[in-house]
């Protein structure tokens, strides 16, 4: 069974569940749970390079962190994602109306932060951190937002009940705040999944991805325009 999930983790570029694991190899999911812990026994008693993580509702096979700064003399310099305050404001809406099954609107969103967000909004789905997911059965029907499997791994998270309570988020979301875009220094090091998609380390300097802060409500707004959905939603 471990050669088995070792498999079906090597070969796929995104967390796997252990029910489609279950599904893939056709047995019980209790057997695949199993076979992911003897798989990691197996991985720790030879002091392998790779450990199964959980993240995202799935696993996936990945190089352990003490080898990141021996990893970053072969990759090199990359380029890493930060997000703006406004995108973490954004966000934390979104993902805790998620995580409580009430989907956000960006009429939702913008009575919030009592702010337009249509660049936000925008913003975040070409990065596929959000999606539509439906409309809300109101007049104008307007769109539903939750977040993405992108979003969980970003943010390390196994599933939106991992996310931290809301008074434990102050503190992170002043950590949080960064440019869109960064260059990696060349001492952070990239952190290998085992399909060869890469998650770029931060060096010391550079505080790490934090869960964004709980959203503050603010008074109401009058509606704007929300973004257009991507093609294929």
């Amino acid at each position: 069974m471990p050669s088995l999930i070792e498999s079906c983790l090597f070969v796929s570029d995104t967390p796997v569940t252990d029910r489609r694991m279950a599904e893939v190899l056709s047995r019980p999911v209790s057997e695949v749970r199993a076979g992911i812990q003897e798989l990691r026994t197996l991985y720790a008693a030879r002091g392998s390079a790779l450990e199964v993580v959980e993240i995202a509702e799935g696993y996936r096979l990945a190089t352990r962190p003490e080898l990141e700064q021996t990893l970053a003399k072969l990759f090199g310099i990359r380029r890493i994602q930060r997000l703006s305050r406004a995108a973490l404001e954004v966000l934390s809406i979104i993902a805790y109306r998620h995580r409580a099954k009430d989907p956000a609107t960006a009429q939702d969103v913008e009575h919030i932060r009592g702010v337009d967000s249509y660049a936000v909004l925008k913003g975040l789905m070409e990065q596929d951190f959000i999606r539509i997911a439906g409309r809300k059965e109101v007049p104008g029907a307007p769109h539903l937002y939750v977040t993405t499997t992108r979003f969980q791994e970003y943010f390390g998270l196994k599933d939106l009940t991992d996310m931290p309570d809301e008074t434990e988020l102050d503190a992170l979301f002043k950590e949080s705040v960064q440019p869109v875009i960064e260059t990696a220094p060349a001492g952070s090091a990239p952190r290998i999944s085992a399909s060869g998609a890469s998650s770029v380390g931060v060096s010391d300097s550079d505080p790490a991805p934090q869960v964004p802060a709980s959203p503050t409500p603010a008074p109401p707004e009058p509606p704007s325009h929300e973004p257009s959905p991507a093609p294929g939603s």
